[in-house]
């Protein structure tokens, strides 16, 4: 009597007569394990096994299933509905305008072909290549320091025009990874948000010193001709 365990990757199956589901949440970036340890009929109980699915990306989301074929049919071990949700490694950083931004990344291995920072994932900050050389995209050269700590760098004078996510990724045989994200809000200098006011009041307070002046001019003129026009009708 043969016997086949079948792991099924499958999205969005409807499974019949299973009560064994499992609702999961991990990171983008987690990594999945998904075990059959139970249901599995009694002549069989040493079929078991281990699934683990590394580096889930949101595209993973749905369900996973687990079937055990004999000769009375297929049927459903364990079920897992997944859903992956955003990375956990995101950094939130509120910066004034004018400072300094540490881009710091760690968990870099050494096969890698490249490791780039990238600003909104479409314009190149820097690039590392394997044999030492770092390449500046022209928008940020003068403003990119290099850190101590390797391929970790200096942003320098951030403006409001900079806010948005900067990402840290590598390429390796497997493909493309993100390492790290920051997410980045540029403010004006405290107090900016007074400026206009005060400047509307010393603006005000011109026009008031302009205002006063020019009725007392106007008033002087008026004396002044007045009492020629007395004397000569005088």
């Amino acid at each position: 009597m043969s016997i086949f365990v079948i792991l099924g990757l499958l999205v969005c199956i409807e499974a019949q007569g299973s009560s064994a589901v499992t609702t999961v949440f991990v990171q983008k970036g987690d990594d999945l394990i998904l075990n059959v340890d139970a249901d599995v009929p009694e002549r069989f109980m040493s079929v078991v096994w281990k699934f683990n699915k590394m580096n889930l990306e949101e595209a993973d989301s749905g369900v996973y299933t687990a079937e055990v074929l004999t000769h009375q049919g297929y049927k459903q071990l364990v079920e897992y509905k997944v859903t992956v949700q955003g990375s956990s490694n995101v950094t939130t950083v509120f910066l004034q305008k004018g400072d300094d931004l540490i881009l710091n990344v760690d968990d870099v291995t050494e096969e890698v072909f490249l490791v780039d920072w990238k600003f909104n994932k479409m314009a190149y900050i820097v690039i590392f290549a394997p044999d030492g050389n770092r390449s500046v995209h022209n928008e940020f050269i003068g403003r990119v320091e290099f850190l101590v700590k390797k391929f970790s760098v200096k942003l320098k004078n951030l403006q409001e025009a900079d806010s948005g996510v900067y990402a840290a990724g590598v390429l390796m045989h497997q493909g493309e990874k993100q390492l790290v994200e920051y997410k980045v809000t540029v403010q004006g200098p405290e107090g900016s948000s007074a400026g206009p006011s005060a400047g509307t009041s010393v603006y005000l307070v011109k026009m008031v010193v302009f205002s006063v002046g020019l009725i007392i001019m106007v008033s002087a003129v008026i004396t002044v001709h007045l009492m020629e026009k007395f004397r000569k009708h005088k």
